[in-house]
C-alpha cells in the first residue's frame, strides 16, 4: 500500500522540508545529466580538433627545408632535443605545442647556451601516437578530427576514438627490449680498473654477464669465500659500483672459490636449454 501523505512520511524519518516531487526531480536529473554529457562531448570534440591543429603543423613542419632553421631554434630554445633513430619522430612537435617557459625558475644550459625552462605538457604526449597512426594512415589534419571522432579499433571493437588509435599505434610500433648495456666510455673505465683477483672461466657459465662485466653475491663461510649467484644488477649499477670503488680497491692475495649446488642445478639447466635450442642456419 503506498504512502500518499507524503509530509507525514518525512516527519516520521524524520526528514525536513518540502516533500520530494518524484516525476520534477527525475526529469531535473535526466536534463542536468544530459547537459552534462553534452559539455563532455564537447570538450571531447576540442581535444580532437586540438590533435588536428597539431597535426596540420607538423604536415607543414616536418622535414622541410622551408622551416627547417625556424624550427631548429624553437626546438632548441625549449629544451627538445632531436629524436633518436627508433623514437616517435612526432613527440618532439607536441612537446613544443603544449607546454609553458617557467621564467620563474633557474635558467638551464642546452645546446651550449643558456635558456628559460620550458615545461611540456606531459598529458598531452600520448597526441604524438595519433599523429603518427593519422600521417601512416593518410589521414589528412582537415578530416582529423571526424576521422578520430568516428574510430573504431578493427577487432576491438571496444577501443573507440583516440584510445582505439593509441592502442593500435602501440601494436604497430611496439616498444623495443630494453637492454641493458654498457657504454663504450664507460666499459673503458671499468677495464682501466684495478683487479682484486682472478677466478676460474667456469665462472662464467654460472652467473649473468654484460657484455665482460657481472656482478655476485659472495659470502664468507668457515674461513672461505663462497659464490651464491649473481647479483641481479643492471650493466648500469655494475658500473657505477666500479667506478665508486676504482680508486679505494686493495689487493686480495687468495681467494677459495666454491660453486653451490643451486649453482650447480642452475648451470645445468642452462646446458640443457642451450642443447635443446636448434642451431641457427
Amino acid at each position: 500500500m503506498t504512502n500518499t501523505n507524503a509530509s507525514e512520511s518525512a516527519l516520521a524519518l524524520g526528514l525536513e522540508g518540502s516533500p520530494l516531487d518524484v516525476k520534477a526531480e527525475i526529469e531535473l536529473l535526466n536534463k542536468q545529466f544530459n547537459e552534462d554529457f553534452q559539455y563532455e562531448e564537447e570538450g571531447r570534440r576540442r581535444t580532437y580538433r586540438r590533435v588536428a591543429a597539431m597535426l596540420k603543423f607538423v604536415e607543414q613542419v616536418h622535414n622541410n627545408p622551408l622551416h627547417a632553421e625556424a624550427w631548429d631554434h624553437e626546438r632548441s630554445l625549449r629544451q627538445i632535443s632531436i629524436p633518436e633513430k627508433d623514437a616517435n619522430p612526432y613527440l618532439q612537435y607536441v612537446r613544443a605545442l603544449d607546454g609553458r617557459f617557467r621564467p620563474d625558475l633557474d635558467k638551464v644550459e642546452f645546446d651550449g647556451q643558456s635558456v628559460t625552462k620550458w615545461e611540456p605538457n606531459r598529458s598531452s604526449e600520448k597526441f604524438a601516437k595519433t599523429i603518427r597512426h593519422c600521417i601512416e594512415k593518410g589521414v589528412k589534419s582537415d578530416v582529423a578530427a571526424e576521422y578520430i571522432e568516428n574510430y573504431v579499433r578493427p577487432d576491438h571493437e571496444e577501443e573507440k576514438r583516440l584510445f582505439g588509435i593509441e592502442q593500435q599505434d602501440k601494436h604497430d610500433h611496439p616498444a623495443p627490449k630494453r637492454v641493458s648495456k654498457l657504454k663504450e666510455a664507460e666499459q673503458e673505465i671499468v677495464r682501466k680498473s684495478e683487479g682484486l683477483l682472478q677466478l676460474p672461466d667456469s665462472i662464467a657459465d654460472h652467473v649473468k654477464f654484460y657484455g665482460d662485466f657481472a656482478a655476485v653475491i659472495l659470502r664468507r663461510h668457515e674461513g672461505r669465500i663462497v659464490i651464491l649467484d649473481d647479483a641481479g644488477f643492471s650493466a648500469d649499477q655494475i658500473t657505477n659500483a666500479v667506478k665508486r670503488r676504482k680508486d679505494t680497491i686493495k689487493a686480495v692475495k687468495t681467494m677459495e672459490v666454491v660453486v653451490t649446488p643451486n649453482m650447480q642445478k642452475a648451470h645445468q639447466a642452462r646446458a640443457a636449454e642451450k642443447a635443446a635450442t636448434p642451431a641457427a642456419n
